[in-house]
């Protein structure tokens, strides 16, 4: 009987050995199954590490690319820039094989007038009892000059005009003659009346005035006056003579 008991108890070990062997065989092979599909996995602390380094050099950049915020600088791509720019070597240039801009036209050049030749006018001896006479003498010296600075013209033309006049002429520019000396007069033309300056009387005259001034290099110019004298003493005396406009016209 003892026998049969021991018998059974070396068997009962030995069963449970054998069940614990095939146990841990089993395990060991699952383990090792899902260890081989499971992917590579960076420990928490090692990702932390590295952002923080990415994050440094993205505030530390040195190159240019990225700007004090660690964002980067939008850069010029060869989609983005305007067409016919390189961009190849870091800078905005002119393409030298893209289309290039036409080129200006030079200027045309200034139109060149015939010369001519200009003479100093007689000085003229006009009837102080004839107004046109008188106008038409002082708009010939006034407007006959050798050069801008010539001021011999003052001297002749002070009869021919009321004191007041006489006095404050030296000091108006005359712009149709700037820039355009040596200039001479070789026509004069009375026209119609002023009527804003009233009729016509026996002591009182207002005419428009044309006056053909020619130029030794720039052509010749059509100047347009009023004029208006007095019957005075001495004859008639201008005691106005506005120049309204001056513009070059065909010879």
């Amino acid at each position: 009987m003892m026998a049969k008991k021991a018998a059974w108890t070396a068997f009962l070990v030995c069963a449970a050995l054998i069940l614990a062997f095939y146990y841990l065989q089993v395990s060991a092979q699952t383990s090792a199954q899902t260890s081989a599909q499971a992917p590579a996995s960076t420990p928490a602390s090692t990702q932390a590490a590295e952002g923080g380094a990415a994050a440094e050099d993205a505030g530390t950049d040195t190159d240019g690319d990225r700007g004090g915020d660690g964002q980067p600088e939008a850069t010029g791509s060869e989609s983005d820039s305007p067409a016919g720019v390189d961009r190849a070597n870091g800078f905005a240039q002119p393409s030298p094989d893209a289309p290039q801009a036409p080129e200006a036209s030079d200027p045309a050049p200034p139109k060149q007038y015939e010369r001519q030749e200009i003479a100093a006018p007689p000085v003229p001896a006009p009837d102080t009892q004839d107004p046109a006479a008188v106008a038409g003498a002082f708009l010939t010296v006034y407007n006959s000059r050798a050069s801008e600075t010539d001021q011999t013209w003052q001297e002749t033309v002070q009869p021919w005009l009321t004191p007041d006049l006489a006095q404050q002429m030296p000091a108006v520019t005359n712009g149709a003659l700037t820039g355009k000396t040596p200039t001479s007069v070789s026509a004069i033309e009375v026209g119609d009346n002023v009527e804003e300056w009233g009729t016509d009387t026996p002591l009182r005259w207002a005419r428009y005035v044309q006056v053909t001034m020619d130029t030794q290099d720039q052509g010749t110019y059509l100047l347009e006056y009023r004029v208006r004298a007095q019957l005075t003493d001495q004859g008639w005396l201008i005691n106005a003579a506005p120049l309204d406009s001056w513009q070059r016209v065909e010879k």
